[in-house]
């Protein structure tokens, strides 16, 4: 099912008389506008803003748009105006206003199983190790929520039962539509590698620190 991001209102006035009211009623029906209204030109919520003529009506329809764009009432206007050319009929986009603009596409999230989460007395290897594996989506339990993060939250623990305050979220790139958001491979090897590379590291040192000096 087709997604609407932008919801543009348009009085349009169509002239030419029933035949081209018609014609024009089809065209917005073909692209998925909806007629909200329609009255006499010099009638309706425009009034005498607009001309009053014998062969004119306007039309109030809901134009939808997808996807995420500035100047949607000017896009949505020249989009009525190039499908009535395309018809061959005469007609004029008088006004438009922006119904919804859905400014910013809200994050993904994967529900996170936290079972295994270190205690705080545990060590920062296991830590970082433990984030390692959230990172890399070891702990994922196959849910992806679509949500601000409270609700997120919420919405990933909906129905768990015991599993409730197991559950956590993490977030997916931003801008991303699906599991594809993940980072990638390549990188969380690298971070892997580093948190193991600093634990030999440290290690060592204290191996070092604790054996006695020889003279």
């Amino acid at each position: 099912m087709q997604r609407y991001d932008q919801r543009v209102r348009a009085f349009v006035e169509v002239r030419g008389g029933a035949a081209d009211w018609e014609l024009a009623g089809e065209r917005f029906a073909a692209h998925g506008w909806p007629v909200r209204d329609s009255a006499p030109a010099g009638e309706g919520p425009l009034g005498d803003a607009v001309e009053a003529r014998p062969d004119s009506r306007v039309y109030e329809i809901e134009v939808r748009l997808p996807g995420i764009a500035k100047g949607a009432d000017l896009g949505a206007a020249r989009r009525v105006a190039k499908a009535l050319r395309a018809a061959r009929v005469e007609g004029y986009v008088r006004r438009a206003d922006v119904l919804h603009r859905d400014r910013e596409r809200l994050p993904y999230w994967r529900a996170v199983d936290t079972s295994a989460r270190p205690r705080p007395a545990t060590s920062s290897f296991s830590r970082r190790l433990y984030s390692a594996r959230i990172v890399r989506g070891r702990m994922d339990r196959g849910t992806v929520v679509h949500a601000e993060a409270q609700q997120a939250l919420r919405l990933a623990r909906a129905g768990q039962g015991a599993q409730t305050s197991l559950t956590a979220v993490r977030g997916l790139q931003s801008g991303s539509r699906g599991p594809e958001g993940r980072l990638s491979v390549e990188r969380e090897e690298r971070s892997l590698g580093v948190i193991l590379l600093w634990t030999l590291i440290t290690a060592r040192g204290r191996l070092q620190r604790s054996d006695p000096e020889q003279d």
